[in-house]
């Protein structure tokens, strides 16, 4: 017995309907965005103001574009 699209569509909009509904847990939480913003912010903040972000060839090579 070969699946079709149309059977496999509607398994997945099932599947994505019962994880939808169940609003407690999940990425799609009232919450969840909130969670979501506050992990930059610390990491932000763990950092300081100077981190090694870029080795020193792409660093070079962004003061060569900037610079012209």
């Amino acid at each position: 017995m070969k699946p079709s699209a149309a059977r496999i569509l509607q398994t997945l909009l099932a599947v994505a309907l019962v994880q939808a509904c169940d609003r407690d847990r999940g990425p799609f939480r009232p919450d969840a965005s909130l969670e979501r913003a506050d992990v930059p912010a610390r990491e932000q903040m763990a950092a300081g103001t100077w981190s090694p972000v870029a080795s020193m060839p792409t660093a070079r090579f962004g003061l060569a574009v900037a610079t012209g």
